[in-house]
């Protein structure tokens, strides 16, 4: 892959805004005469392995708090509807401490409350992010990449705290306040804002041919850490230690942030420019909203530019469907103890088979097919990507279809083990989209539209498959329990369809600006 030398002054950093004033850049055609000659990539070198190691200690925590928070929260949840059902029905049945045994909350009633609230707890979360994550981004370059992340990770952290208050004091608040937690999410963005601060940062200064095998290990890493951490969680159930995992959030959190001491935080001489600006403006009211109105319209300039190439739109609008992996690894914690008849501590253990599946995809199988097609093939990095897309796609809706027609718990493992041979598919698609970017400023803007249709595709999914399992639920019937499995299996046949359909595109249109 060849990329253009541009003058060292001008290189962007984490510090970089994903938005910059339009006086802070040039204009296309400045850019395009501007151009000096290729150079070939230089590979790895420091500033990618400090990005990289920087990157996946912080996401490794992340998902290590993220993923108790998530075993605690749905227990919890079951627990607070199973209490106030028998408190109605049956008091006798309710301890001095509010607890429940586990085999009484598997009533279709109570199964489909729980269904209820874990997706307006979900469609939430999503919607803080869906409206926030956009007006974030315009102050990146004010606030900088690594205070955001810490701002980011301290509304996680007390939406934790407003969780723990509500199942806490049960005989004092009901137990669908405990769903506004996502509230505080608005404190930082929410998670996939913070995702794509991170992998923006990765994608700035990670060699474009390696950046699929890099985003290959940031998610094995966190399939190992919520293995672990499911396995942690599964124990802490089994012995009655309900809210332990979210109070390790806390410790883990203040972990996270820092971790944010090793991620490069410098400054571009760009960034610091407008920082002296702004300094010397500081009493100037009007120049102030100059360059917020500046910085608005140039991010409506570089969205534009971004959006031109019907192959990014297509392949943006398979994003969503590539996050419905989310909601489906949600639902599985609620339809297996109730189809299945286990426990959560057993589903918890179930889940994390396919770990290990996953793991050996990415670290060893998927990089090692990569490097074969390039050397022995001379297929180009986006090229390959790009099959793993189309075919990540295909799998997945096969998983699906498997999971949904399952009869025995042994089926459906079979089908979560086919779903996850599909586990390239989304690293593999953001690092298609950032080698269609024309720039690393485009690259930055293209990861937080990214952000934006992964919140569109978690609230989406989570509203139609708890909506289609609480229906199934109320017909009663055992077959139709997996219906949220076959529809979902449908959106990834679409989006294989449009993924191979836009493929010849995308592969021309990044062939010819190469050239």
């Amino acid at each position: 892959m060849v990329q253009p030398l541009m003058p060292a002054s001008e290189e962007p950093t984490e510090a970089s805004p994903l938005f910059k004033p339009q006086d802070a850049v040039t204009s296309s055609e400045e850019q395009h005469q501007q151009q000096q000659p290729v150079v070939e990539d230089p590979g790895w070198n420091q500033d990618a392995i400090r990005a990289l190691v920087s990157t996946t200690v912080f996401l490794i925590l992340f998902t290590l708090a993220d993923l108790l928070k998530y075993v605690a929260v749905v227990r919890l949840l079951e627990l607070g509807v199973c209490r106030e059902y028998q408190r109605r029905h049956d008091p006798s049945l309710v301890d001095d401490n509010g607890y429940v045994p586990e085999k009484l909350c598997k009533l279709a009633e109570i199964q489909q409350r729980l269904a209820h609230l874990r997706g307006y707890y979900s469609a939430l979360d999503s919607v803080v992010g869906l409206v926030l994550t956009v007006p974030y981004g315009l102050v990146v370059g004010r606030l900088g990449e690594r205070l955001l992340i810490a701002i980011n990770v301290v509304g996680y952290l007390l939406s934790c705290a407003w969780f723990l208050v509500v199942c806490s004091f049960w005989d004092t608040f009901s137990t669908w306040t405990a769903v506004l937690s996502p509230l505080f999410r608005a404190i930082g963005g929410g998670s996939p804002f913070l995702f794509s601060l991170v992998y923006s940062i990765a994608a700035k200064h990670i060699p474009s041919p390696k950046r699929s095998s890099a985003f290959f290990m940031f998610l094995a890493a966190q399939t190992i850490t919520s293995t672990i951490a499911t396995l942690i969680a599964a124990a802490f159930l089994d012995h009655g230690f309900l809210f332990l995992p979210l109070l390790l959030n806390f410790p883990i959190g203040l972990l996270c942030i820092a971790s944010l001491a090793f991620v490069r935080g410098t400054i571009s001489s760009g960034s610091a420019a407008s920082s002296r600006q702004d300094v010397q403006n500081d009493d100037n009211d009007d120049e102030h909203v100059n360059n917020t109105s500046r910085s608005i319209r140039h991010s409506a300039r570089i969205l534009g530019e971004v959006l031109q190439n019907p192959a990014v739109l297509v392949l943006l609008a398979t994003v969503p469907v590539a996050k419905a992996v989310n909601p489906i690894g949600e639902l599985t914690w609620q339809y297996i103890p109730k189809k299945f008849g286990i426990s959560f501590a057993e589903t918890s253990r179930v889940l994390s088979i396919p770990s290990l599946e996953c793991v050996l995809l990415l670290l060893f199988v998927l990089p090692n097919i990569k490097s074969v097609a390039q050397s022995r093939y001379h297929a180009t990095s986006i090229k390959v990507d790009l099959y793993f897309v189309q075919y990540g796609f295909l799998i997945q809706a096969v998983g699906c279809v498997i999971m949904a027609f399952a009869p025995t718990l042994t089926v459906f493992v079979l089908g979560i083990l086919v779903f996850a041979l599909g586990c390239s598919t989304r690293p593999a698609l953001q690092s298609v989209l950032a080698e269609l970017a024309s720039s690393r400023e485009h690259v930055a803007v293209l990861f937080t539209v990214i952000a934006v249709a992964d919140l569109i595709g978690s609230a989406a999914g989570t509203i139609l498959l708890n909506w289609a399992f609480s229906i199934a639920l109320d017909w009663e019937m055992r077959m139709y329990l997996g219906s949220p499995f076959a529809i979902v299996g449908g959106c990834f046949i679409a989006a294989f369809v449009a993924s191979v359909y836009i493929g010849g595109s995308a592969l021309h249109h990044h062939s010819r600006r190469g050239a």
